[in-house]
């Protein structure tokens, strides 16, 4: 009976019905490591992936479930929940170990939500990687307030050469709007780290959150170029886009900007336009683009957007009339 089954969805006799939720899985050491026979790992490549690396061949292990913070425009904690549930550095490192040897692996992304969240944990898994001698390059995910130098110095030991950032904006506005929890000082602080740890960083950035206008984007650019001397590059982003169950979900739909009815569609994830329309939007984040980028990469990526926008012509046209 389908209705025995937890954590599902289903229609019967065309009423919905939904189970009680399945209780999150506790002991991630339990989950057995992912199979790889039938993929051929040289053709993936993360994009991030710095250049003195394409060559090594890689792939992605999740250490961590769960994010403790409410960031208003993130689904994380809305998927996971907000208890963050982690494997063992043991177990983690078993795995690396396999892919290692197995697959002949040599670099990793580390890609937790928030992959230094425990420090003591982080420096385990660095010191293990030490131990068993796994002459690997990584890069991780993490929040720009939890780094500090110690747990930065075993993890440049360890081989990580790369740490990415949601900072998202460098308003203070924006930033308390979003509930992201963290300030532009501890911004400025953690990428300061970093440098002094030899660790290259990468910052990403979203245009278009409530309060959003030319005076949060300028704020944005000049904290991006002020901390610019860390080495700091800028990486991907974009508009804000809406994604279920998350408070701008809600603040979108008491807009009329999205109905739950959306989801029933095979449309993309919609963006956030209740400040500004799509159009505006494009702009902004063309004036965040060339405000933070080197002029040259802002004119190669300005050229690529425009010919993805162009093979996704009849989806913008159909935004741009609906408002």
């Amino acid at each position: 009976d389908l209705s025995d089954v937890k954590g599902i969805a289903f229609k019967r006799n065309g009423e919905i019905i939904i189970t009680e939720p399945r209780p999150f899985i506790k002991d991630l050491d339990s989950i057995p490591f992912p199979m790889y026979d039938d993929f051929d790992l040289t053709k993936y490549r993360p994009a991030t992936i710095a250049k003195e690396y394409q060559h090594l061949i890689t792939t992605h292990i999740t250490t961590s479930r769960g994010c403790p913070f409410n960031c208003q425009f993130c689904s994380a904690c809305r998927f996971w929940g907000r208890k963050w549930r982690m494997r063992s550095p043991k177990n983690v490192i078993d795995e690396v170990e396999w892919l290692y040897n197995e697959y002949n692996v040599r670099h990793l992304y580390f890609f937790d939500d928030i992959f230094t969240l425990d420090g003591k944990r982080v420096i385990e898994i660095c010191q293990e990687i030490l131990r068993r001698k796994l002459d690997i390059k990584w890069e991780t995910t993490t929040r720009i307030d939890c780094v500090d130098k110690e747990m930065l110095d075993w993890m440049k030991k360890a081989g990580c050469y790369q740490i990415n950032f949601g900072i998202e904006s460098g308003s203070p506005k924006i930033l308390k709007t979003i509930n992201k929890g963290f300030t532009v000082e501890q911004i400025r602080e953690g990428f300061g780290l970093v440098k002094e740890a030899g660790i290259q960083s990468i910052a990403f950035l979203m245009v278009g959150n409530p309060g959003e206008n030319k005076n949060t984007i300028n704020e944005t650019i000049r904290l991006m170029n002020e901390v610019k001397y860390t080495g700091m590059r800028i990486g991907g982003g974009g508009i804000t886009m809406i994604f279920p169950n998350t408070p701008l979900y809600e603040l979108a739909k008491s807009k009329g900007i999205v109905t739950d009815d959306f989801w029933l569609t095979d449309s993309p994830y919609p963006f956030y336009t209740g400040d500004h329309s799509l159009r505006e939007l494009m702009l902004l984040n063309n004036r965040l683009e060339y405000g933070t980028r080197p002029k040259k990469e802002f004119i190669m990526n300005l050229i690529k957007q425009n010919i993805a926008r162009l093979r996704s012509l009849p989806f913008f046209i159909h935004l741009l009339l609906r408002k």
